[in-house]
């Protein structure tokens, strides 16, 4: 995603959803998310150092990582969203905690691509955080993806656990 990443999200809302309600300022959660953890940069306002858009990619050791989420894990969940489901909404829930997530992992030393296999893991991680299954209701929700090994990756990353009760946990 080229240029101001608001406008971007924003495109890619009214695309992937079929409704043209989304407008750039309705990503500036997620976007301050972003900024906060100094992936991402916007215009400073001079009195409270609050970034404001238009919003790029920072030049980090984590670029091109930002740039998948923006480009590729963002969307995934956009695409995901139950239908009805507001902008507002979206941003203030699934795609905040998303971004979080996304953060948390980059802490950890986990850095999601946008190889197949690292979206699998991203959209395992997605479900785990949302529900909180155990690994056969997940296996069972992705059907025949190789749920178990990105499982066993995400539990090997430190990202998910399992609980004496069966169900995975996220700790991203």
């Amino acid at each position: 995603m080229k240029g101001d990443l608001g406008s971007g999200l924003a495109d890619r809302w009214n695309d992937l959803r079929d409704d043209p309600s989304a407008a750039p300022a309705d990503f500036a959660p997620v976007l301050r998310i972003l900024a906060d953890a100094g992936l991402v940069k916007g215009d400073e306002e001079a009195l409270t150092t609050l970034q404001v858009g238009p919003f790029r990619v920072a030049a980090t050791p984590y670029e091109t990582a930002t740039k998948d989420f923006v480009d590729v894990l963002l969307p995934s969940l956009i695409v995901g969203l139950g239908d009805g489901m507001p902008v507002h909404g979206a941003v203030a829930g699934t795609l905040a905690g998303a971004t979080r997530c996304f953060i948390n992992a980059l802490r950890c030393g986990v850095v999601f691509g946008r190889s197949p296999v690292d979206r699998l893991r991203w959209a395992v991680l997605m479900h785990i955080k949302q529900r909180r299954p155990t690994v056969a209701e997940t296996a069972a929700a992705f059907g025949e993806e190789p749920v178990t090994e990105a499982v066993a990756w995400l539990e090997a990353a430190s990202l998910i656990r399992r609980s004496p009760d069966g169900t995975l946990e996220s700790l991203a």
